[in-house]
């Protein structure tokens, strides 16, 4: 196969970055989707401030969605949950 044929194995887009961010969370990666994961994320701001936030979310949904022993999570946000995850990130952003 030609060079100029090949797809590059390191360098991947931003579509496919994005995407294996929600894989690790889901099932992980392996080695070779890290190193390209890393890599991307390196030469990309736009793809490592999506991470950060991504991962903020995440963690503050979690937090949110957390329940006492016995209790069931809701599949929904009450009112007071989404002002609470509202003012959390807004917070974080300054």
């Amino acid at each position: 196969m030609p060079m100029r044929d090949r797809k590059p194995i390191l360098f991947v887009p931003c579509k496919t970055a994005t995407g294996l961010m929600e894989k690790r969370k889901e099932m992980g990666l392996t080695t070779l989707e890290k190193i390209q994961l890393r890599m991307h994320t390196i030469i990309c701001k736009f793809c490592r401030a999506y991470k950060i936030q991504s991962d903020r979310l995440d963690m503050l949904l979690g937090n949110l969605l957390r329940k006492p022993e016995g209790e069931q999570p809701s599949e929904k946000l009450s009112d007071d949950e989404k002002k609470h995850l509202l003012s959390q990130l807004r917070l974080e952003e300054e």
